[in-house]
């Protein structure tokens, strides 16, 4: 009796074994596990085009077949892992941004699939994704659909980690591939233009400076953020800094009713810098515009924010990323007003 339970058992299984091999062309008879939508599930690699292997719903995502990934996932194809690289395993939303198939980000968007899940240790989303996309006509209306139902329009980095020379922003991708159309939505929607301790700061200026319409783009939210400036923050300031071998630098910021600019010079260190402000209580904070003057040996970073100017009673202080004082950066230094 003992021994006909197990033999009915055996066949049991594979029967349902054989069953899932008929309703779908991907089973996973030899994993022993049915399809699912768990982020464990494991449905078979069946095809390899370039860097990439690909699930039965990832080839479907990579064509841009609407039917056959409705079709798919109605049969309980797994949309977690639907293609992989050498490191990774992706999902569908993924798949769908990186081919560039708008309808299906669109579907898999109001699915409700996860528009801030990050890929990698680079902090990669969908957006990142969208963003490096080489159509730029197709790269805005991705970024505009994740970015409508609340992607992070910084993407996924965390410019504090360990991996903070490898990640990637959506703003400098698309700065990079020079789509300005995109560069603008960006910015509408709030982007970050990253803090003072992160080296990719100059590189947006640089890379925007590269091409015409988006440092006019870049420079135009400037001026418009951050213009007007009150009365009682007009003059000029002027302070100085230690280097860790003795040597002075001088500085000042000279501020004017609708702008201002911001000198150093010491060994090595000469630039001049036009400027917009913006008032915060009892700060005024310095945003970096354009080079008017400097040496390749005193050029600085260019930072956002570049300085900020504190007052506290009669007395006035200077913090800046780009000012050290014997090694320290974003050191309050005491400032005379003129």
């Amino acid at each position: 009796m003992k021994n006909t339970e197990i033999l009915l058992m055996f066949a049991i299984v594979c029967m349902t074994a054989i069953s899932c091999k008929n309703n779908r062309g991907t089973s996973t008879v030899e994993t022993g596990r049915a399809p699912s939508l768990q982020a464990d599930c494991h449905d078979e690699f069946v095809k390899t085009i370039g860097a990439y292997s690909f699930t039965e719903l990832g080839l479907a995502c990579h064509d841009g077949d609407l039917s056959a990934v409705k079709k798919l996932i109605g049969e309980g194809a797994c949309k977690s892992r639907c293609m992989s690289d050498e490191i990774y395993e992706y999902d569908v939303l993924y798949a769908a941004v990186t081919f560039g198939k708008t309808d299906l980000v669109k579907y898999f968007v109001d699915a409700g699939e996860d528009v801030n899940r990050t890929y990698d240790e680079n902090g990669t989303t969908p957006l990142t994704l969208a963003c490096q996309y080489d159509r730029p006509d197709v790269a805005f209306d991705m970024a505009k659909i994740l970015l409508d139902v609340g992607a992070d329009v910084d993407g996924g980095s965390d410019p504090g980690d360990e991996y903070e020379y490898n990640v990637v922003y959506p703003l400098f991708e698309t700065v990079k591939a020079g789509n300005t159309k995109l560069f603008q939505l960006l910015i509408d929607k709030g982007v970050t233009f990253y803090p003072a301790d992160n080296a990719r700061e100059t590189t947006i200026w640089a890379m925007a400076g590269e091409n015409h319409e988006t440092e006019r783009i870049l420079t135009e939210w400037q001026l418009r953020r951050n213009r007007s400036i009150g009365n009682r923050w007009v003059g000029s300031y002027g302070l100085d800094a230690k280097s860790m071998d003795d040597d002075t630098y001088a500085y000042e910021i000279t501020i004017a009713k609708d702008s201002c600019t911001f000198l150093g010079a010491g060994v090595q260190l000469y630039f001049l810098d036009l400027c917009t402000a913006a008032t915060d209580g009892d700060k005024l904070h310095l945003f970096y515009l354009k080079d008017l003057d400097g040496t390749s040996f005193g050029y600085h970073a260019k930072q956002d924010t570049l300085a900020t100017i504190i007052r506290k009673g009669d007395k006035y202080y200077v913090t800046s990323p780009v000012i050290s004082n014997e090694g320290e950066y974003d050191v309050e230094l005491p400032a005379e007003k003129k």
